[in-house]
């Protein structure tokens, strides 16, 4: 597929295009924004075990992803996520011609030509019709479901392009590509550099181009790495940018800067959303110092997913009982023991992901060795063992919340993936690190 496809034609062939009803097109494809209740059932991963053990590491493996269970912060994500769509789409409509030139616009700036002289002007895009900022901040420390939350948001789209018809008038009608959503990574040492190859290498995979290929192209200049990275969004009509995993170290480099900003820059100039999944950690120490990218990124305030703090919590036993289920249980065949959630609440400090490496480490355990029975020794013993490189960083999150020990600015940016904004906030250096 050519750039230029990108562009509205005429008289284009009805086969495999959508042909949208009076309503605005862009919208025929974004779920309707669900109640709380629908949201929850939406995050819920849980399957059902009964009489099918397991017989190796793989299937635990596969069996622990496939468990998250949901909480309000994570549904309220959901519903956010929804709204802000619905709305950048209402704005971008694509029977409205002054949008439609800006669409030609953007387009025609991606692809220009050089002159007689060899020489290529810097790269202008300028501020879409109706753009407002559509930033998604949604925190929350390691080991706490990002990357599943991350998954079932870009599963609630379409993954592929989808072609759209707009009925025309005497000039036949138009054609555009509608790309739903993308999701990356946040980059390495936080350079842009490295979100612009992670944006243009997604796009690629997804529309058939072949951008990332061209070194000497506007998505990997300085100057014009944004206002590129913006045209493209405009042009294919992108409904949400997901960026995960922006943990502490990377997310607070002098070069992370530029990339909060250049994120900021996007959703201010386009009016797309852009969804961050980052820890408190790496907010604070990094994006805190950007008042301007905080406004675009987070305008109506940070969407926090917080451990839980007590054992005797509802969701903390329904967690121990799901992980149970899906790994020890499944090969004791029995149901989850009622001293579980105390000893996994001291062990994994209510962190489900930490749980779930642990539980997975003994189901091996068990498996390899014939245990015959599972007591809170054997728990304790082997969960250890599981969460040997982790442990560090658990006996600091205790001693935290304990309100003891003395942290330095390097042990703050070693553990800050750990801890929520409350604890951050109440450190004595956490004025320092903002």
């Amino acid at each position: 597929m050519s750039a230029s496809n990108f562009l509205p034609s005429t008289n284009e062939p009805n086969r495999d295009l959508i042909l949208p009803d009076d309503s605005n097109p862009l919208l025929a494809s974004v779920p309707p924004v669900p109640t709380l209740r629908e949201a929850m059932q939406l995050t819920e991963l849980i399957d059902t075990y009964e009489g099918t053990p397991i017989s190796s590491g793989e299937e635990i493996t596969q069996r622990v992803s496939n468990v998250a269970v949901t909480n309000a912060a994570r549904a309220r994500t959901v519903m956010t996520v929804l709204e802000q769509v619905r709305s950048s789409y209402l704005d971008r409509d694509l029977r409205d011609q002054t949008y439609v030139n800006f669409t030609f616009t953007a387009n025609l700036a991606l692809h220009r030509k050089r002159d007689r002289r060899g020489y290529e002007f810097p790269l202008v895009f300028g501020i879409a019709p109706k753009a407002r900022p559509r930033g998604i901040l949604v925190a929350a420390p390691l080991r706490m479901g990002r990357r599943s939350l991350a998954m079932t948001i870009e599963s609630l789209f379409r993954r592929e392009a989808i072609p759209i018809r707009i009925p025309g008038t005497r000039s036949g009608d138009s054609r555009y590509l509608q790309l739903p959503v993308i999701r990356i990574q946040w980059p390495i040492d936080g350079k842009i550099h490295g979100l612009a190859r992670n944006f243009v290498g997604a796009f690629d995979t997804i529309m058939g181009t072949d951008y990332a290929r061209r070194s000497h192209t506007p998505f990997f200049r300085d100057r014009d790495i944004i206002p590129a990275l913006s045209a493209l969004s405009i042009a294919a009509n992108l409904g949400l940018l997901i960026v995960e995993r922006i943990n502490t170290l990377d997310a607070s480099t002098r070069a992370a800067e530029t990339t909060w900003d250049g994120l900021a820059q996007l959703t201010r100039m386009t009016g797309v959303p852009v969804l961050c999944l980052t820890t408190p950690g790496a907010a604070i120490a990094g994006l805190s110092r950007l008042p301007g990218a905080l406004g675009d990124l987070a305008p109506t305030g940070v969407i926090e997913i917080l451990p839980s703090a007590s054992y005797k919590e509802k969701h903390w036993i329904d967690v121990c009982r799901s992980l149970y289920d899906a790994t020890v249980g499944s090969i004791r065949q029995d149901s989850m023991p009622d001293w579980l959630p105390e000893a996994a609440y001291e062990l994994a400090l209510g962190y489900p992901g930490v749980l779930a490496k642990a539980l997975s480490y003994i189901a091996l355990e068990l498996n390899a060795l014939k245990l015959a029975a599972f007591t809170t020794d054997v728990f304790v013993t082997y969960g250890k063992k599981a969460l040997a490189l982790d442990q560090s960083h658990l006996n600091a999150v205790k001693r935290i919340r304990m309100g003891g020990g003395e942290f330095t600015r390097a042990s703050l940016f070693r553990y800050g993936d750990w801890l929520s904004f409350s604890h951050l906030t109440s450190l004595p250096l956490g004025a320092e690190m903002v």
